[in-house]
């Protein structure tokens, strides 16, 4: 299994450096979709620690890539801020614990 892993990675690299090259609409198109596929379906093989690290490092990439001023989430404030301008009560919340059935 390890040569399959191995194999849809040089796929993967080999299609992505086509569609660098390339200057043609179709085959570029082609060649990303595919490129894509392959890393897609490489991903969903690779053992679980793998998925795990590889998923960590985009997240780490993604915190180290993004802007001082764009937040990854909502704050409190933030939501507050938007169920006002939707003229929802901030306050309001769900409460199930007393209900009966």
């Amino acid at each position: 299994m390890p040569f399959v892993y191995l194999m849809l990675i040089i796929f993967t690299l080999g299609f992505i450096w086509l569609y660098l090259q390339t200057s043609e609409d179709i085959p570029k198109v082609l060649a990303g979709l595919t490129g894509i596929a392959c890393l897609i379906w490489g991903f969903s093989f690779a053992h679980w620690s793998v998925q795990i690290l590889v998923v960590f490092g985009l997240l780490r990439l993604y915190r180290i890539c993004l802007p001082k001023d764009v937040e990854l989430s909502y704050s409190t404030s933030r939501l507050n801020q938007l169920n006002q301008s939707r003229g929802l009560a901030s306050d309001r919340t769900l409460d199930l614990s007393n209900r009966q059935l």
